[in-house]
C-alpha cells in the first residue's frame, strides 16, 4: 500500500511525540507497520522530509518518441534522457 506524504508526516509526527497514528483498517501486521513508520523516522532524520515524498511515475513514451531514440542511437549519437 503506498500512503501520501501527508500521512507519513502525521506518522512521524505522532511517533516523535511517543504516539501511533491509527492504522489503516487493511492492515494486517500491526508491528510491521509501526516498523515502517519508525523507519520513515529513521530517513527523514538522515535526509530531509522530501525524502517521503513520491515522485511521479515512468514516463510514458509515444511510438515515435521510441522511433526517434532508437534511430538516433542506431545513428551513433550519444542519448542523454531526461523523463520529467
Amino acid at each position: 500500500m503506498r500512503y501520501t506524504y501527508e500521512f507519513k508526516k502525521k506518522a512521524v509526527e505522532l511517533y516523535r511525540q511517543g504516539k501511533w497514528i491509527d492504522a489503516p483498517n487493511d492492515i494486517i501486521n500491526l508491528k510491521n507497520f509501526h516498523d515502517m513508520i519508525v523507519r520513515w523516522h529513521h530517513l527523514e532524520e538522515s535526509n530531509t522530509s522530501d525524502c517521503l515524498k513520491h515522485y511521479g511515475t515512468n514516463k510514458k513514451w509515444s511510438p515515435e518518441e521510441k522511433y526517434e531514440l532508437v534511430a538516433r542511437v542506431i545513428a551513433g549519437d550519444t542519448i542523454i534522457i531526461n523523463a520529467s
